[in-house]
C-alpha cells in the first residue's frame, strides 16, 4: 500500500495518538513502529517492514558499517497495536527518539508513513529547500 497526506493529531499524556483513518488498513493486525532519518519516525505494516529488512541483509554480509546498520535498524522496531479506539501507544525511548510531545504530524511516504513533532518537520523543510534550494521545478520532470 502507498501513502500519502498529511494529518495532525494530538499526543495524550500516556503516549497515545489516533491513527488517521486514511492510514489505517482493516487487513494489518500491527504495525513497525520505528526510529527514522532526519528526526521522525517509521511507521510501517509487517510487510513493509520486513522489505527493508530483506533489503539491508542483501547487502550486510560483508561490511561492518552495514552489519552495524542492521542491528541499529533492528533495535528500536517495535510491534504496535491499534487500541479499541484506534491509537498506537508509542514507547517511551520511540517518543524521546521522535522529539514527540504535543502534537504528532503524520506523513504519509510512499512506502511508509513517518511521524514528526510538528516544529521538527518545519524546521527540516525549511532547511532543506533553504540549503538546496528545493522546488517543485526541480522534480517536476518525474511527473512529465
Amino acid at each position: 500500500m502507498k501513502h500519502w497526506g498529511r494529518v495532525k493529531n494530538n499526543l495524550d499524556s500516556k503516549g497515545r495518538v489516533s491513527l488517521p483513518a486514511r492510514f489505517r488498513r482493516d487487513d494489518v493486525e500491527y504495525y513497525v513502529l520505528n526510529q527514522g532519518f532526519d528526526g521522525c519516525l517509521f511507521l510501517f505494516t509487517p510487510e513493509q517492514y520486513e522489505k527493508t529488512l530483506e533489503k539491508i541483509q542483501e547487502r550486510t554480509r560483508n561490511k561492518k558499517t552495514l552489519r552495524h546498520y542492521m542491528r541499529k535498524w533492528t533495535m528500536f522496531a517495535t510491534d504496535i497495536r491499534l487500541d479499541q479506539q484506534g491509537r498506537l501507544l508509542i514507547p517511551a525511548e520511540l517518543l524521546n527518539l521522535g522529539g514527540l510531545q504535543k502534537e504528532v504530524i503524520f506523513q504519509g511516504t510512499n512506502d511508509r508513513i513517518e511521524l514528526w513533532d510538528p516544529q521538527a518537520q518545519e524546521k527540516y523543510v525549511s532547511e532543506i529547500e533553504e540549503k538546496y534550494s528545493v522546488t517543485f521545478e526541480d522534480i517536476a520532470e518525474i511527473l512529465d
